[in-house]
């Protein structure tokens, strides 16, 4: 069998209601959206909670430039993000 690394860098999003840490270090993403984002009730609506579950990954000195993670929400222009962070890679 042929093993066949991944392209890196990648990464992929999980979109959730919540995302919870238990008390035996494993993580439990509640409400997981699986496709389609349904709301109910007229637009637009608050979310009580949405939270994001997103894994980078990279080879280890693959890169020594920084990561700026972006986060872009409806009626954000294309250069202000509603939320932006530099990632520390381990």
């Amino acid at each position: 069998m042929k093993t066949v690394e991944p392209i890196t860098p990648y990464g992929t999003t999980i979109f959730c209601d919540d995302i919870r840490l238990e008390a035996s270090g494993k993580v439990t993403l509640v409400g997981v959206y699986i496709g389609d984002l349904i709301v109910l009730g007229t637009l637009p609506t608050t979310l009580p909670k949405f939270a994001m579950r997103i894994l980078y990954t990279e080879r280890p000195q693959e890169s020594t430039d920084p990561v700026e993670l972006r986060i872009f929400f409806p009626g954000d222009d294309d250069a202000t993000p509603s939320i932006k962070a530099t990632l520390e890679l381990a």
